[in-house]
This record gives structure tokens, sequence and C-alpha cells, in this order.
């Protein structure tokens, strides 16, 4: 009986912090982009209860981020359960990337929400 009680306990006690729990923000996308090929890039907000939430998607130059290659920005809203499934296109322009084939060319992908920028480091291929 007092192993119960205690369990109940316990459990009571801990339901009001996963209430007070910030928002998960989450960036998926593949692990390898193809330049010039439309890729898809998710984005969610898990446990967000707020108003429509914006968020840019961009891509920068490796590894110096001196370079925006593109940005794009989508809302996430209570109808879509805050995700979205978007696409992204990395333009497949001779000044922004080396002409070296046997060269590994990475670029930063970034979601930035209003509190936190999530960040991946990503290949790609040409």
């Amino acid at each position: 009986m007092d192993m119960k009680l205690l369990f109940v306990t316990v459990v009571l006690l801990s339901s009001p912090l996963l209430t007070l729990c910030d928002p998960l923000f989450v960036l998926s996308a593949p692990n390898l982009l193809r330049v010039g090929s439309s890729e898809n890039v998710f984005v969610e907000a898990q446990d967000y209860s707020g108003g429509d939430l914006n968020v840019m998607i961009s891509v920068k130059k490796f590894p110096k981020k001196d370079r925006q290659i593109l940005s794009k920005s989508v809302t996430l809203t209570a109808d879509d359960n805050f995700q979205i499934l978007t696409d992204i296109k990395i333009p497949d322009d001779q000044n922004l990337f080396s002409d070296d084939p046997l060269e590994k060319q990475y670029v930063y992908l970034q979601a930035q929400f209003p509190t936190v920028t999530l960040e991946k480091v990503v290949m790609l291929s040409f």
C-alpha cells in the first residue's frame, strides 16, 4: 500500500513540471542536399500552444557563413499542428561553389525560430 501511495504522489508532483516545459523545436533535412534540385525540409514546434510561429529557413556558405545562398520564410499554425514540410532549392550557380568535382562541399542549413536558431551542416551533391 505504501508503494502505491508513493508512486501516486510522485506522479502528481511531477505532472505540473511537464506542463511548464518549453516547446521543443525541430529541424530535419536530408544529410545530402542536391544542388539544383528541390529538397524537403521539415520544421516543427512540439508542445507549443501560442499563436502562429514564423520560421526563417536559410542556407549559408560553409565554413565562414559569409554568404547567404537562400532564404525562405514559413509560418507554423495550429491548424497544421505547428509543423510544416517545405521544399528548398539550392541554386546551381558556378560562383557559389568550387569547380573541383573531388572536393567535398558543405553548407549550413538553419531554422530560425523566434527564441532559438537550429543549425545543421549538410553535404552537397552536384
